[in-house]
């Protein structure tokens, strides 16, 4: 199962990536005539229709994403401080199996104070931004199911644009993508093979055109036995990474900056079944479909504007 995440719809950006996500389900699913396509309400998992009053006690469903552990499905809720795992399996009937317990607290008069995280399949590891703690990478164990353990994760401080991260694998081992930890980079994101809380060890200082980036969204796309990484970075153009080598001696090689492409956390989605990705562009208003049979080189399709 490839992750995917159904955004927090008062950002402006993850409205369009619900768009974007949408646009693509739709397209890989109709024939050439025309299709109705209906949605059926199946379960609640957080009802706040009586609890409108913000507190760091009352939850919020904030963020939400899906990834694979051990042959299962599982969804990731965010809720405003803290994370809960579903068992999904059954799409129907979401089962909690853990959740975290970091009591990490806020700031000032600040309500919800966890920004974002990542995980990846089959992971141990996880990532996220706080704005208490800064960066935090979490341990899921090593169990038939994925759990929290409290105390069980590290944290490193850092600036706004730099805390937090994304997560990754290839062959069996985890990688980190981070603009904080035990060894940072100057003014750029660090690309960190993931052992262990106390083992986050340096692999690379990323950088574009031999530059430091600071990537602020990562998405894999595996195709013929080649994992690339389309990169979102600060004010620059995205770029598309293979990941050649491994450990210690993965190196990530630059293959193209397509002009047009948005690779945000929150604004790329990709149809791997049918060789499709959607990228939201909220500044144009638009939203763009790309053939990514070539992963090296995807060309604009469509273009969708509101």
């Amino acid at each position: 199962m490839f992750r995917s995440r159904i955004p927090h719809l008062q950002m402006r950006s993850r409205v369009a990536l619900t768009l974007a996500g949408a646009l693509l389900a739709l397209m890989a699913s109709a024939p050439a005539a025309a299709q109705s396509h209906c949605t059926e309400h199946v379960d609640t998992l957080l009802d706040t229709t009586y609890n409108c009053v913000s507190d760091p006690s009352r939850n919020r469903f904030t963020d939400v994403q899906t990834f694979s552990w051990k042959g299962h499905e599982y969804l990731v809720v965010h809720l405003g401080n803290e994370l809960i795992i579903y068992n999904v399996d059954d799409p129907t009937r979401a089962s909690a199996v853990t959740g975290s317990s970091f009591d990490f607290g806020t700031v000032g008069d600040s309500d919800y104070d966890l920004i974002d995280f990542d995980v990846c399949d089959d992971c141990r590891f996880g990532v996220l931004s706080h704005k208490v703690k800064r960066t935090v990478v979490f341990d899921l164990g090593v169990g038939p199911t994925p759990a929290f353990s409290r105390g069980a994760f590290a944290d490193f401080d850092g600036d706004d644009r730099k805390i937090g991260g994304f997560v990754f694998s290839k062959s069996g081992q985890q990688y980190l993508v981070s603009g904080t930890g035990p060894q940072t980079c100057p003014g750029g994101s660090t690309l960190y093979a993931l052992n262990g809380l106390s083992e986050i060890d340096f692999v690379a200082c990323m950088k574009a055109d031999g530059l430091p980036i600071i990537v602020k969204g990562l998405t894999e796309y595996e195709s013929d036995g080649d994992l690339y990484l389309y990169t979102e970075e600060l004010f620059e153009t995205p770029t598309i990474f293979r990941a050649d080598g491994f450990g210690a001696g993965l190196t990530l090689v630059e293959v193209a900056s397509p002009v047009g492409l948005r690779a945000d956390q929150f604004m790329l989605s990709i149809d791997r079944n049918n060789g499709l990705m959607a990228t939201a562009d909220p500044d144009a208003k638009k939203v763009r479909i790309w053939d990514a049979t070539d992963p090296t080189d995807p060309v604009q399709k469509w273009t969708i504007s509101s």
